[in-house]
């Protein structure tokens, strides 16, 4: 009866995360997965539910156990690197990403991954060989001609670059990441008419694809095509709403995000530098999270009726949206780098505590929300205006997904919490 038990949860389990309910999974997985449990695949799944809820060191510990009962998981050791990458002990994400690829040579994945890795080390003419390894395994890897792409523009090789941005592009031709290197790369040897018509190609197969209108908006200010100049309008696009204090409403968020939950640095490739994220808040059930996701679908669905005829973004409006939320909580020296949210329809940001500002501070843009200022990766040359929004609690600020974004550190004792937040496709 207890291993009929054990069972009953698991699918339970499994059921949950296909919804995407992580926190559920989550739990139902830890219930599930007693001391005795030698399943290593369903060990495997609560770790990778633990990783999308970005608890890196709890998911560290389930690909552990997997690997206790199975030393030869070859996907226990892949994705127990990927997860240690992010939590930055590269010296651990590199070996166990070595022992996925020991064990099964022909795994692309890892290859692609253990590649990646010492991309970022800086290890060209490594990086190169482990993804020209992982190609010769799966041809069709966006993923790796990528990758070999970034090594070969890197090393000076820039015509075989190019022909590797355009097979990645033509392998997966609706990856934003795969767009993006392309299109990085076109601007970075300013050849902006062909990063225009590379994004035009793009929108031609996703004409509601956040990240591409964003980049395609980008690149045509860089090349003085206003097609989409438009899409740029802040004052056309930008809300900010203040709503009324609401201090226990704050209180109770703030208690969840620095004392609940495990909070984790963000990984160093990620638009976050120097902060905690809590991951996904949106399938926790809490009743200070409750009430806040109530404020903002009202914001939401004004802002919606307010733009209803607003093309394309009305256009781009799915049939049905799901609230996606996060924590962001940043200390004196956190900042955000220039990002948008490629996949989502529009986001923004409800701001939970700030700290008081020193009298007689110099810099007005401390701590400040930036949006119009491009990634750098982008390689832009023109200048572009930016609008700074002063957080304060209670304050929502709300924008399309295809606004680049960032913030400013806030140089102060204390911290800056935030909710911020996505309306993506069901």
């Amino acid at each position: 009866m207890p291993a009929l038990g054990a069972s009953a949860k698991l699918a339970e389990a499994r059921s949950l995360l296909r919804r995407r309910r992580l926190h559920e999974a989550a739990l139902a997985f830890a219930s599930a997965l007693g001391p005795k449990q030698r399943d290593a695949a369903a060990w495997l799944e609560y770790g990778n539910t633990l990783s999308a809820l970005e608890d890196y060191p709890a998911a560290v510990a389930a690909f552990d156990t997997a690997l206790v009962h199975r030393p030869g998981f070859v996907a226990a050791w892949n994705d127990r690197g990927v997860a240690l990458r992010s939590l930055g002990r590269l010296t651990e994400a590199r070996e166990s990403l070595e022992r996925a690829v020991a064990l099964q040579p022909s795994f692309a994945a890892a290859t692609t991954n253990l590649a990646n890795l010492e991309l970022s080390a800086g290890q060209l003419e490594r990086a190169e060989a482990l993804y020209r390894r992982a190609l010769r395994d799966d041809a069709s890897s966006g993923a790796a001609r990528t990758g070999l792409g970034r090594t070969l523009w890197q090393t000076g090789r820039s015509t075989e670059a190019c022909r590797e941005f355009e097979r990645a592009l033509q392998n997966a031709p609706g990856s934003f990441d795969a767009l993006l290197a392309l299109v990085s790369f076109q601007l970075g040897t300013r050849r902006l008419a062909e990063a225009i018509s590379t994004c035009d190609r793009f929108l031609r197969l996703a004409p509601n694809h956040s990240g591409a209108l964003g980049l395609r908006s980008e690149v045509g200010r860089e090349g003085r095509d206003d097609r989409y100049s438009h899409l740029l309008d802040l004052d056309r696009w930008l809300k900010i709403q203040d709503l009324p204090a609401d201090t226990a409403l704050h209180a109770d968020l703030t208690t969840l995000l620095t004392a609940e939950l495990r909070l984790t640095p963000a990984p160093p490739h990620h638009a976050t530098q120097g902060g905690l994220h809590s991951g996904p808040l949106s399938s926790l059930e809490h009743p200070a999270l409750a009430r806040l996701e109530e404020l903002i679908e009202r914001e939401l669905s004004e802002y919606a009726a307010a733009h209803a005829n607003n093309a394309p973004w009305a256009l781009a409006r799915p049939a049905a949206v799901a609230l996606h939320t996060w924590g962001v909580v940043l200390g004196a020296e956190g900042f955000q780098l220039p990002h948008l949210h490629p996949d989502a329809w529009l986001s923004g940001v409800y701001y939970v505590a700030v700290p008081e500002r020193a009298s007689g501070d110099s810099d007005a843009h401390a701590g400040c929300l930036e949006l119009g200022r491009g990634d750098p990766a982008l390689a832009l040359l023109r200048s572009r205006p930016s609008r700074f929004i002063q957080p304060q609690p209670g304050r929502l600020v709300i924008f399309p997904s295809w606004l680049y974004h960032s913030t400013i550190p806030h140089g102060m004792p204390g911290l800056r919490i935030s909710i911020a937040f996505d309306c993506v496709r069901v």
